[in-house]
């Protein structure tokens, strides 16, 4: 089997020898997937990493091997056509493959051997085969965990590693596996499905070798139809009648990158823009949410609680008051402010026998005469 991986695409193709017809169908219109990608106008990088089976009795014969760089990291058309074209297949004894060490090989690369991912691109495995994974995979014991601990251990686009982020918010995991599955093999189906669902991508079914590349094709125009990701970073302090910095500016979308933000703040205030500032009017805990809308109309909301501390009222005494003593009274008036304050004509009070009434506060002022 044959594992690509791209900034943005990979192309993946079975090698063991079930898939004969599979990769001679993907090898006759390997131009028509490169083309693809090139018609996009992407500054895109291709890498292939292939893998049939440890060589070792029952798992695999001698000359298999659990993973092997096929194709460093390049944006050639040529190039990518011609190792396609050179692709071999063979080998292969039981029915599972050492599917997670070539998961593994193309998520953790290195400048000597495949070249690294480009941290500002977006990160996918195409993973396509007919036979599941070893779970756990035998001289290994990688299991699906496994793969999943290694893409969150990458750094994202922000430069943050991937698992801190991941685990502390909802955010997209920095590496997306898209899986093509041929044949009609539950445990197959099952092993890529899940890992699709668990980083974000996609599968697309290939009954046949004729259907192999329609697959291939509609999994790249997912790529660019996937909905964005939004994601509000944590809020600093916040208090009554002062302003609340909110920033959106790490949110995800589609290889074009442009989104647009639309922000509510539960309490019928709105703002747009990749960050907003509001201020409430009065504390409490309100739901504040962005959502993320791409050129393709996708979209993605995400909400958090905003928690705005209430402030002690100010208190402003009268000017400077004199009187002459037994004489006459000393008149000393003074005002009182706070933000948070709910002016009672502001509101009626309706017939309904238990009204919904804004919270009131009241001012209690003592002099002390000296």
């Amino acid at each position: 089997k044959l594992l690509g991986h791209v900034p943005g695409l990979g192309p993946v193709i079975d090698l063991t020898g079930s898939m004969w017809d599979d990769i001679a169908e993907v090898q006759d219109r390997a131009g028509e997937i490169v083309q693809d990608l090139e018609n996009r106008n992407l500054n895109f990088r291709v890498a292939i990493v292939g893998y049939r089976d440890h060589p070792i009795a029952p798992y695999g014969n001698p000359g298999d091997f659990p993973y092997q760089d096929v194709l460093a990291f390049t944006g050639d058309e040529a190039t990518i056509t011609t190792v396609i074209d050179g692709l071999t297949v063979g080998g292969g004894a039981d029915w599972e493959e050492s599917v997670y060490s070539g998961l593994l090989r193309a998520i953790n690369t290195d400048a000597a051997s495949l070249g690294e991912w480009r941290l500002a691109a977006q990160k996918r495995i195409v993973l396509m085969g007919d036979a599941p994974p070893h779970d756990p995979e035998p001289v290994t014991g990688y299991t699906q965990q496994s793969i999943l601990d290694a893409i969150d251990d990458i750094e994202d686009e922000s430069g943050v590693l991937g698992r801190a982020a991941v685990r502390a918010t909802a955010v997209r995991r920095p590496v997306a596996i898209h899986g093509i599955i041929i044949g009609d093999d539950a445990p197959t189906h099952l092993a890529f499905s899940e890992l699709a669902a668990e980083t974000g991508g996609s599968t697309e079914l290939a009954a046949e070798a004729l259907n192999v590349v329609g697959a291939i094709l509609t999994t790249i125009e997912k790529f660019f139809n996937t909905p964005p990701v939004a994601v509000i970073s944590p809020l600093a302090s916040a208090t009554e009648g002062t302003a609340v910095d909110f920033d959106g500016s790490t949110s995800t979308g589609p290889q074009d990158g442009n989104l647009t933000y639309a922000w509510t703040f539960g309490d019928t205030a709105t703002s747009s823009g990749e960050t907003a500032s509001h201020t409430y009017a009065d504390n409490g805990v309100y739901s504040a949410c962005l959502t993320v809308t791409s050129t393709s109309g996708l979209s993605d909301t995400s909400c958090i609680q905003a928690t705005v501390a209430n402030v002690p009222p100010a208190a402003t005494a009268s000017a400077e008051q004199s009187g002459s003593e037994g004489v006459e009274p000393v008149e000393v008036t003074a005002a009182f402010s706070d933000p948070g304050f709910d002016n009672p004509d502001t509101f009626e009070v309706s017939e309904n026998p238990n009204p919904v009434v804004p919270s009131q506060e009241s001012f209690t002022g003592s002099v002390d005469w000296g």
